[in-house]
């Protein structure tokens, strides 16, 4: 991963437009399947998870994305904070709320 610092606005805005209601992808770059039954689970989570990452930040977060302003591009790949010890997607794998498909598909 190469983290590098994402303005919170900007991360809210991808979160809002890639990520819900349905989370379904994250950044257009990893899908991922809700394991089944567990949907509710996972959307209360997902809700205090973006809460702690992005609700009151004001400086810089750590992700990993791909940016191409170029192209007009800035797509999300992982969200990461060390004071919150959080890493999504990885925080929904472990908690076995999401199962990860290969991206070379």
């Amino acid at each position: 991963m190469r983290y590098q610092d994402a303005p919170v606005s900007q991360l809210r805005k991808l979160t809002r437009d890639y990520t819900r209601p349905s989370y379904g992808v994250i950044a257009k770059t990893a899908p991922f399947m809700v394991v089944p039954g567990k949907e509710n689970e996972f959307d209360e989570y997902f809700t205090v998870v973006c809460s702690k990452l992005l609700g009151n930040a004001t400086q810089d977060i750590q992700a990993d994305v791909v940016s191409e302003p170029s192209k007009n591009l800035f797509e999300l790949k992982q969200l990461y904070s060390e004071t919150r010890d959080l890493n999504v997607p990885a925080t929904f794998v472990r908690q076995k709320l999401i199962q990860m498909f290969s991206s070379s598909i």
